[in-house]
């Protein structure tokens, strides 16, 4: 690593580098060039009810979260979302049994709770490195990342006029002659 590192194959940054080179840098103007940033700043202000709870399950995507979120209330002039287990220097993840994964009943049972406390909330959580989520919607009922997924192409279709592929999964592949069969 020590010689990677001095050799400049590995540049090592701080939390703060990487959150401006992906969430203030990538991240959210990627966002307003699609146009979604807009519209989501619009959802906000105009649903003055309306309120999303985070789950970041102890992870490493706290920081990011909180900054997305946060730039998106300032745009929106309101704070309209609160965080909750997101002491990630927890190596037991003790805020979610031990278990920070979106798709287990008891990891997500502080989620449902603080949503279906609130008058008008969503939940919305990630697992400890942020390749999984899931959604609570406002009723506490638990919405599948297949499902999430499935409702979204559902709108692009419906609302935005979109068609074709939305999501495309490909695999690594080590052996020569699968490679030679693509």
């Amino acid at each position: 690593y020590e010689k990677a590192k001095a050799s400049g194959l590995i540049e090592e940054l701080s939390p703060e580098d990487v959150q401006r080179a992906y969430v203030d840098e990538y991240v959210i103007p990627g966002l307003k060039k699609l146009g979604a940033w807009d519209d989501m700043v619009a959802y906000v202000k105009a649903n003055s009810d309306f309120e999303l709870v985070v789950d970041a399950m102890q992870g490493a995507g706290v920081r990011y979260l909180k900054a997305i979120y946060s730039a998106l209330a300032k745009d929106a002039g309101r704070d309209f979302f609160v965080m909750i287990n997101d002491d990630n220097t927890d190596p037991t993840f003790s805020r979610v049994n031990g278990e920070p994964n979106p798709t287990k009943e008891k990891s997500r049972a502080k989620l449902i709770a603080e949503v279906t406390r609130r008058l008008r909330a969503m939940g919305s959580s990630v697992d400890a490195d942020d390749d999984r989520f899931g959604n609570v919607d406002t009723n506490g009922e638990f919405v599948s990342t297949n499902d999430m997924i499935a409702l979204i192409a559902y709108f692009l279709n419906k609302e935005a006029g979109l068609t074709g592929a939305i999501g495309k999964t490909r695999m690594g592949v080590c052996s020569p002659a699968l490679r030679a069969a693509e």
